[in-house]
């Protein structure tokens, strides 16, 4: 007591906080503490029983919670939806775009919700663009092989194509392919790549899924070069079946610059495909990725080769 004052501001330096004890307690420390251990046994007990009988609600009542969910989220999107549609206390006029492939089942499916109450109008989407230039761009369906859809999240990247626009993808992906497999020709670690490619597909979400296709792809591609080139983990293990990156340095590099030449002359092209079909003529004569773009590209490489 004669150093309470002192031990307080030392205390007090710590944070220290003082917790009053409850006044009903009765026995030692030791018998309190037993006594709280073993509440806390049996609430420990209660919670793992509460958890199974949740699990047990979950099992029994799943697909009604899964359908309670989607409804709700159905509800919540057409909530959204309704703050932007114009109509009034009875009548809402919604406005929209659907593949021309999937029309009639579009149409069946709103008769049967809205119980033949619905008026629909389609137009094809040509026709309206020419009739309403001004009511925005129209949204553009990807179709692609299974084999190169990854592919599409890629040339996204870049910009998706309009709807009069080539699809590049499939381009896009055969090239990407041929230099990737060009660049990292190699059996074994194609091999690697192909087995985590695998791995993905089967122990991760679905959602994974295009990542480890890509994967895959590339993955065969590398493999295939690397049995061009006659190497395994960087070494030379067989005897090249097209030729060796390391000792036909120069031929290699003369085929790169012959396969970027190619690539950028098919670009071009795709270009002035466009262009035609966007009836964009100035464009297409005078533009640098037009006519004008090719004849100067196309005209420097001649002079250079000539020279």
């Amino acid at each position: 007591k004669s150093s309470a004052a002192e031990v307080q501001d030392i205390l007090n330096s710590v944070y220290f906080e003082v917790y009053d004890l409850p006044t009903n307690l009765a026995g030692t420390p030791r018998e309190l503490a037993e006594k709280i251990n073993r509440e806390l046994k049996l609430l420990d007990l209660e919670i793992q029983k509460s958890r199974i009988e949740l699990e047990q609600i979950k099992v029994l009542n799943e697909n009604s919670i899964q359908a309670m969910w989607c409804n709700l989220s159905i509800l919540g999107r057409v909530k959204e939806l309704e703050k932007d549609i114009a109509g009034t206390a009875r009548v809402y006029l919604i406005h929209g775009w659907i593949p021309a492939a999937r029309e009639k089942e579009y149409l069946t499916m709103v008769q049967q919700i809205t119980v033949d109450s619905a008026i629909t109008i389609t137009e094809e989407a040509t026709r309206f663009y020419q009739t309403h230039p001004r009511r925005g761009t129209i949204p553009t369906l990807l179709k692609n092989f299974k084999l190169f859809q990854p592919f599409e999240a890629i040339v996204e990247m870049y910009g998706r194509p309009g709807y009069h626009e080539y699809d590049p993808t499939l381009v896009f992906g055969v090239s990407f392919l041929l230099m990737f497999g060009m660049m990292f020709g190699d059996m074994g670690q194609g091999l690697v790549l192909f087995l985590s490619g695998l791995l993905l597909w089967f122990k991760m979400p679905f959602s994974f899924r295009p990542v480890a296709q890509l994967l895959c792809t590339t993955a065969l591609s590398s493999m295939f070069f690397g049995l061009l080139y006659g190497e395994c983990f960087g070494f030379e293990i067989m005897h090249p079946l097209w030729l060796s990156p390391m000792e036909n340095t120069m031929a290699f590099l003369m085929f790169a610059v012959g396969f970027g030449i190619a690539l950028m002359t098919i670009g071009l092209g795709i270009s002035v495909y466009n262009f035609i079909r966007n009836r964009d003529w100035g464009n297409l004569l005078f533009s640098k990725t037009g006519v004008a773009g090719i004849w100067f590209y196309w005209g420097t490489i001649l002079l250079f080769v000539l020279l």
